[in-house]
């Protein structure tokens, strides 16, 4: 069956809705806004003495090109719960004039369901587009790292809650994006109309609940266990279990060059990505298995 990934790289779908992908020079462009964005990140946490680790695909990147991964277009971070709020109340004092922030606690602007930093004066938008919400400009999204029960019995309660939590919150987003784009998408398959359908009634139903009170009542839930010896990331692109890792697979984080600026990654990093991309994590992908994000409007 084929996924939404591929509907959106659709050459066909992509010329019926406005959609496209970066040029080489615009690619190029947002990668170097990337990463002057992680420079302040990255001076931040060290100012703080905070932990900011590169995640998912800027792993990977890391690791097997020495920077970003050719064809990606954002930059992945984790940050611990205990690190947070911290580093999101210094970054808006220091750098508020060049940023938006948005998160789900009042340490953001607007909420969100994951802390991200927006670059002002740039605009790109997706599919769904987020300006009913928020700021939509080039952004670095901040997955944070919680430590989630040592038993696996509440562990499971608390994974499935957060799970459901995480999809309620989503789909009061996707009803708050929706537009005449993603409605013409999601009408291209049935299986994707069906999909899309639900989501918008469970967003729908929710009217008497705000999207921020939806962040804050999941970031609050997810955040339950203070200490343990296991790790979960349930924002991150595998959700609560699948990002389930003892904590020695993240610490002591390990040092290393992304794009010849300092980063750190997780300790165990052939773990950490075998549990994210497989054994072959470092072969790369053909073409058409490359994960692409077209967009509606960008502004440099």
């Amino acid at each position: 069956m084929l996924s939404i990934q591929d509907y959106v790289k659709n050459s066909e779908t992509q010329a019926r809705l406005g959609l496209r992908m970066p040029t080489k020079e615009e690619l190029k462009q947002i990668q170097d806004i990337l990463l002057d964005m992680y420079k302040d990140i990255l001076y931040i946490c060290e100012k703080k003495r905070l932990t900011v680790l590169l995640g998912g695909g800027s792993a990977l990147g890391a690791v097997r090109h020495g920077g970003f991964i050719p064809w990606d277009d954002d930059i992945d971070l984790i940050i611990p719960r205990k690190d947070i709020f911290l580093f999101l109340s210094t970054f808006k004092k220091d750098f508020g004039d060049k940023y938006d922030v948005t998160s789900p606690s009042n340490g953001g602007d607007v909420p969100d369901i994951v802390p991200r930093i927006h670059r002002k004066g740039t605009l790109l938008v997706n599919l769904f587009d987020k300006r009913n919400i928020g700021p939509s400009g080039v952004s670095i999204d901040i997955t944070i790292m919680d430590f989630v029960p040592d038993n696996k019995l509440p562990r499971f309660f608390h994974g499935v809650v957060s799970n459901i939590m995480f999809f309620l919150a989503n789909s009061k987003g996707m009803w708050l994006c929706r537009n005449e784009r993603s409605d013409s998408f999601f009408s291209s398959n049935i299986k994707l109309h069906l999909f899309y359908k639900f989501r918008l009634f469970v967003g729908a139903s929710l009217f008497f609940i705000s999207y921020r009170k939806m962040c804050l009542w999941f970031d609050k839930w997810t955040s339950l266990c203070r200490i343990s010896n296991w790790l979960s990331i349930p924002v991150g692109r595998e959700h609560y279990f699948g990002e389930l890792l003892h904590k020695d697979v993240f610490y002591p984080p390990k040092e290393m060059l992304f794009e010849g600026v300092k980063a750190y990654v997780p300790n165990d990093l052939t773990t950490y990505l075998r549990n994210l991309y497989g054994e072959d994590y470092m072969s790369i992908p053909p073409v058409e298995k490359r994960e692409s994000h077209p967009f509606v409007l960008l502004n440099l």
